[in-house]
């Protein structure tokens, strides 16, 4: 129905193909509408709903900035030098009236947000600790706010003011011209075309020099080796120096990226200024020839997913053939987009990763009580998603709802009222509100929730929801969802280097520019700026390259920016690395765009495409939901413990961190020495029996005779129920009739194994001979031995309750599924034959090994460390392979307690 709808709603003034399956095509001619490209302007520029919506938002912020307990930027010495103050709000510290800090006004401009943010940005860097690092955060993502509200209202306020759509958008083009952009600082780059030709010499001498070891370290690092640095350098892309942060901006301008520097890859914000951009540059085809059809931002986003690609092709005058069931990348990939605008492919990149947003969202419900598709109607996702929160397809306030409060306990700041249904869930206030108090708390349902209700405004064409998406940092996070591919990061700025030394050899001279929306931006602009923006250096200072590779490397010890992004939620809260500062997803952003394997020779879009192009075949391996053969599942799982591990225990070694193999050792102690429990039952054949009893049985046969009890009654729940009277069972069935329950009794597990370990070592001690050798002989060797015995039956009577038994009485592998049927009838042969000439315990090496008691606290930051290990190098790792590379490790690090563990195999 939706492609249908498309096909007979858009009235164009030629030819538009669409197509339901790929044999039949129609060709329909429609006569074009001539107010409809004028009304999406207006209501991107002219639009009095979303004027008040901004502005209402602005005022919060203003007012949650002057009320907020981070009183920063103070006013200093210089601050007036930098700033206009009388466009500023002056506010005295309550503890002092000669120190003052400075908040934005309606009045205060763009540019004077864009100095605001520098001088808070330097302030920061400066009395950053990890105690305010998320106020610091949270400071940051209101401030860049306030700097897209400020820009999207310059051409909404000039049309109120001279009601001339052209000329507000060429007032919105005079905020990036050359002429209206004050340059500050130097040039660390001199000249640029030298620059370039002095950096692919470099390049190339590194990459032939058989002299350096570490090429990539050369590359990015260069010659000065870059350690972790302090955390008020490393977390920010700039040291606390506005010159600094003042040439990134001119930088970024003069490559017509000034754009993109100032709002970042906000996937609304960003796509908002685009279309007008394009707007702007082909004002004559949209508005006054009219000869091709002009969609708003807002407009784009209410379409489904595939139509939102076919509308990109309207707007960007592609002629283009759809079919229902061929992917984005094949048919954008069929035709010649050679000549495609800049604005167009970062448009093709937006729409695609928003539509992946969308996607990720939705399918994180799956985890929740309810779950939505990518395929449902979206005044439906709308409905759904209510219904579930307020258990009422109308509209509510869903931090009120028990299904949102549940998920943590807290104070309920607005009780909810029978009238709660009246204000609008998308109240720019109330969502305002507990974003500022709350959003740094919520857990990651929460937060699921938050950016769930806003997408579902989104989609439905709500502008409250538009106005209200602009803080939320899920719409930041989502160029994270980008990289995908298994390549190093020095992979990735190889793809960048080729793309500057194609652009270098076919156009040498590098054209001096701004970011005039009039300006042809093209890839050798991106690509040169790209790489000019993350790695320029100032005062000393690293470089965003440098610090993104050392925090990669040295940080995290990962090769891979895909194994970092991977365990980032797309729509999670600001508490990671690059929340710090937002540059850092613009930093992603641009690397990303020049980055794709064949980003040299094709434009982005298509770069892009021939970058995901796996994504459009689904192989059938061990891990899917498809059936595979059992056999074929035990010999892959078989070979993978085998052979891989081996080679993987180094490679472990190297990635974890210089103590843990020393936590590893201290996170267990050994009380209970092997040697003793071997003598027991190495010598129970010549102890004396009691008087009037039979002669012992040896103890890990005792044992392993309990155990095979304690299986065979559990599928029926008698377990640990008759290990005080083995006659109990008998008195169940009667219990069971009188209403009486015998509850397993779990907790007494340590007090069965004392009472039949304290026999046995009793036993033992009664004997006639060990007495008479403990009396009449004085050889060191027999009295340490008995002396060794008598100090673990000590040490375990004092920590019963603590020690755990690590044994092996019984074959675990015929338990396993993954072990062969022949292996099996093999095993159990051998243990009959031993069984039959006495030995049956001891043909395992041992019964119970050794007692030993664990340090909790030390071994959870072994495990915490193991797992993050895992999670960043999957590429590496699968989870068999990784399990048993741990497990051989462990057995690597049993070697060193031969003195507490002799005469065992895991010892030898």
């Amino acid at each position: 129905m939706i492609f249908i709808e498309i096909c007979t709603d858009i009235k164009l003034e030629r030819n538009v193909i669409c197509s339901i399956n790929e044999k039949q095509n129609k060709t329909v001619s429609k006569t074009l509408n001539y107010n409809e490209n004028i009304d999406e302007l207006k209501s991107m520029i002219a639009n009095d709903e979303l004027h008040k919506n901004l502005t209402i938002l602005e005022k919060l912020i203003l007012e949650s900035l002057e009320k907020e307990k981070l009183k920063y930027p103070v006013i200093e010495q210089g601050t007036e030098q930098l700033l206009d103050i009388s466009k500023f709000k002056q506010k005295n510290f309550r503890n002092t009236n000669n120190k003052k800090f400075i908040i934005p006004t309606v009045q205060s401009t763009f540019h004077d947000i864009v100095k605001y943010e520098h001088l808070m940005k330097k302030q920061l860097i400066e009395i950053y600790n990890s105690n305010i690092s998320d106020i610091i955060k949270k400071k940051i993502f209101i401030v860049r706010t306030l700097k897209t509200i400020k820009l999207m209202l310059i051409p909404l306020n000039s049309y109120k003011q001279n009601n001339d759509l052209k000329s507000a958008l060429e007032e919105l083009n005079d905020v990036f011209k050359e002429n209206k952009v004050q340059r500050k600082g130097t040039n660390p780059f001199g000249d640029h075309a030298t620059f370039f030709s002095n950096l692919l010499t470099d390049v190339y001498e590194i990459k032939e020099s058989r002299a350096i070891p570490n090429k990539d370290d050369a590359l990015i690092l260069g010659h000065n080796e870059t350690a972790v640095m302090d955390t008020n350098d490393f977390f920010f892309t700039t040291n606390s120096n506005i010159n600094f942060m003042e040439a990134l901006d001119n930088i970024t301008n003069q490559y017509g990226l000034g754009l993109i520097n100032h709002l970042g890859p906000h996937l609304i914000a960003l796509g908002h200024f685009t279309v007008l951009k394009l707007a702007l540059k082909n004002y004559k085809n949209y508005f006054e020839a009219k000869s091709i059809k002009f969609f708003s931002w807002q407009k784009i986003l209410e379409f489904s997913m595939s139509d939102r690609f076919k509308i990109l092709d309207m707007m960007c005058n592609q002629e283009s053939v759809y079919y229902s069931e061929k992917k984005r990348r094949k048919t954008y990939l069929k035709l010649d987009r050679s000549r495609t605008s800049m604005e167009c492919n970062i448009l093709e990149y937006l729409v695609h990763y928003f539509n992946k947003y969308q996607l990720e969202i939705m399918k994180t419900t799956q985890d929740t009580d309810f779950d939505i598709h990518g395929m449902m109607e979206h005044k439906y996702i709308k409905d759904y998603f209510f219904s579930y929160m307020c258990n009422d397809p109308k509209e509510c306030i869903i931090y009120h709802t028990n299904q949102f409060k549940k998920e943590a306990n807290e104070e309920n700041t607005f009780p909810e009222t029978e009238t709660h249904h009246k204000i609008s869930a998308y109240n720019l206030y109330l969502n305002y509100y507990y974003f500022i108090k709350r959003y740094s708390s919520y857990g990651t349902k929460k937060i699921l929730y938050v950016h769930l209700l806003n997408l579902t405004g989104l989609l439905n064409h709500d502008t409250r929801a538009y106005v209200t998406s602009l803080y939320l940092p899920g719409y930041y996070n989502a160029v994270e969802m980008s990289f995908t591919e298994e390549k190093e990061f020095a992979n990735l700025i190889e793809k960048l280097l080729k793309c500057i030394e194609k652009c270098h050899a076919d156009q040498p001279y590098a054209l001096s520019k701004d970011s005039n929306f009039l300006n042809d931006i093209t890839k050798c602009d991106l690509c040169k700026g790209t790489f000019l923006y993350s790695s320029m250096k100032f005062d000393d200072a690293s470089s965003m390259i440098q610090k993104f590779y050392v925090y990669l490397n040295k940080g995290l010890k990962i090769q891979k920016v895909s194994s970092l992004m991977r365990t980032l939620d797309i729509y999670q809260d600001y508490s990671n690395f690059l929340s710090h500062d937002i540059n850092w997803y613009t930093f992603l952003f641009l690397f990303r765009l020049t980055s794709f394997k064949n980003i040299a020779n094709k434009n982005i879009a298509e770069a892009m495409y021939l970058n995901i192009k796996d994504e459009d075949s689904f192989n059938k391996t061990l891990v899917t939901n498809y059936w595979f053969p059992s056999p074929i599942k035990k010999y892959y799982t078989l070979y993978v413990r085998k052979h891989i591990p081996n080679n993987l225990v180094n490679e472990l070694e190297k990635m974890m961190k210089s103590g843990t193999l020393d936590k590893m050792k201290k996170s267990l102690t050994f009380l209970v020495h092997v040697n003793s429990f071997l003598q027991l039952d190495f010598f129970h054949q010549l102890n004396e029996p009691p008087l009037g009893l039979p002669r012992s049985y040896p103890l890990s046969l005792i044992l392993e005779h309990q155990f095979k009890e304690w299986m065979i009654s559990s599928p029926a729940g008698f377990y640990f129920s008759n290990y005080q009277n083995p006659y109990v069972r008998k008195d169940l069935h009667d219990k069971v009739l009188s209403n009486k329950f015998e509850p397993p009794k779990m907790n007494q597990w340590n007090k069965v194994l004392k009472s039949l370990i304290e026999c046995a070592y009793d036993m033992y001690f009664e004997q006639r001979h060990v007495k008479n050798l403990y009396k009449y002989h004085n050889i060191y060797n027999i009295n340490n031995k008995l002396m060794l015995m008598r100090d673990s039956l000590d040490q375990y009577k004092n920590h019963f309750d603590d020690i755990l038994f690590f044994a092996d009485i019984f074959n675990m592998r015929k338990y396993l599924t993954a072990t062969p049927t022949y292996r099996k009838v093999i095993d159990r042969v051998y243990y009959t034959l031993h069984s039959i000439m006495g030995n049956s315990v001891n043909f395992y090496n041992y019964g119970i090994i050794y007692g030993f008691k664990i340090h909790k606290e030390i071994l959870k930051e072994v495990v915490d460390e193991l797992f993050s290990i895992y999670n960043f190098n999957t590429d590496i790792f699968t989870d068999t392979s990784f399990l048993q590379t741990v497990y051989l490790l462990f057995r690597k690090i049993e070697n060193s307690y031969r003195k507490q563990r002799r005469n065992d195999k895991m010892s030898k």
